[in-house]
């Protein structure tokens, strides 16, 4: 945040990140904003002024892919900052998203192919599926499990599980509530010694 070094009348001169906007796959996109600039707590675009007391945040939001770095540029009169997010390279296995925060395939439905990662702990995602899709893990590097919850506590309300041994495909076929919904993916990569990377496919 930038607050308290602004000059009365500034103008914002610059607000930019060097990524796009959105990614599309197919069928489906999901909205992937790169970075919104916020003055005393609204969205705002340059350019614009700023007055003593503004405060001005950044969110940054990492890239959807592997070795991805997305930079971000504010210039404020004279004065510039920069920020840099640097997505892990491919074939480090990490736990992605938590339970509190979910990596978010949402805005749009997601139909595609997504590259996951886990750790021996467990990743987790948010997606908006049609009222009836199939979920896969497939060409994973290690064991993992799939569990497809109708509720963010990825907990109450489980609507597919696959526990398949080994390096079999994971999938739940047909599953829906009659209606477009969000669903909460778990991949439990508990059974491996230090992860697994995979392909988390979604299907009409």
């Amino acid at each position: 945040m930038i607050s308290g070094l602004l000059d009365q009348g500034l103008t914002l001169l610059d607000f930019s990140d060097d990524s796009d906007n959105a990614e599309v796959d197919g069928a489906g996109a999901w909205i992937q904003p790169a970075s919104i600039l916020l003055k005393n707590g609204t969205p705002v675009d340059p350019p614009t002024t700023v007055a003593n007391g503004d405060e001005l945040e950044i969110e940054v939001v990492a890239p959807y892919d592997y070795a991805k770095t997305v930079t971000t540029t504010l210039t404020v009169g004279n004065r510039t900052e920069q920020w840099t997010v640097t997505t892990p390279t491919y074939g480090a296995t990490v736990a992605e998203g938590s339970i509190a925060e979910p990596w978010e395939m949402i805005g749009a439905f997601y139909l595609g192919e997504f590259p996951g990662s886990v750790d021996n702990t467990n990743s987790y995602y948010i997606m908006q599926v049609p009222s009836s899709y199939h979920v896969y893990i497939r060409n994973m590097s290690a064991d993992v499990d799939l569990f497809v919850y109708s509720t963010a506590d990825f907990a109450t309300t489980l609507l597919c599980s696959s526990t398949n041994a080994g390096t079999a495909d994971e999938a739940c076929e047909g599953v829906g509530l009659g209606e477009d919904i969000n669903v909460y993916v778990l991949v439990d990569g508990s059974k491996t010694p230090s992860g697994a990377l995979f392909e988390l496919t979604t299907e009409p």
